[in-house]
């Protein structure tokens, strides 16, 4: 997907270097995210790759850059599940810069994660979200999820606790 200057398109494993340097940014820009800026420290140019390509591979899963001016501004990922009983669910997660909040490009890797998720013939889709991520909860209500749970001493940062609010979006519709 192109709109103006941005494209949005699978993550292709000679893009690692660039999904690094936009780790290494993004995950110092804020404590929203999973991973640690010393968590990014720790994965290897070559393990990066190597998530890319099984990316590509597995039929239900989907890695998005969203690529602006010759940079990673915005990630998303869907992964599916293997065991037959589940395999009707997907998880996701994002991150878009903090320059880039409030533009619509979580937007449009949203709605393309979403329509992957459809074409592909899953029926649902889960995420985790700190509960004071209010950008962010606002995003995935404006498409469709639901929340269904909450999540008490969700994340530890600085040895603060945060709680997550656990949403799905049912695309059985």
């Amino acid at each position: 997907m192109t709109i103006k200057q941005l494209v949005i398109r699978e993550a292709l494993p000679e893009d690692a270097p660039m999904i690094l340097s936009f780790l290494e940014i993004v995950t110092a820009e804020t404590s929203n995210l999973l991973l640690t800026p010393d968590d990014v420290l720790n994965i290897s140019l070559c393990d990066e790759k190597k998530r890319l390509k099984k990316s590509l591979k597995s039929p239900n899963d989907l890695f998005l850059v969203a690529i602006k001016d010759k940079e990673v501004v915005g990630t998303a990922n869907l992964q599916s599940f293997s065991r037959t009983r589940i395999q009707h669910r997907g998880t996701l997660g994002m991150a878009v810069l903090k320059k880039h909040w409030g533009k619509g490009i979580g937007h449009q890797l949203l709605n393309e994660i979403i329509r992957y998720a459809r074409s592909n013939h899953l029926e649902m889709l889960e995420l985790e979200v700190r509960a004071d991520n209010l950008l962010a909860i606002q995003l995935y209500k404006k498409s469709g999820f639901k929340e269904y749970g909450l999540c008490k001493n969700y994340m530890q940062v600085d040895g603060q606790y945060y709680d997550g609010i656990l949403m799905s979006l049912n695309l059985k519709n």
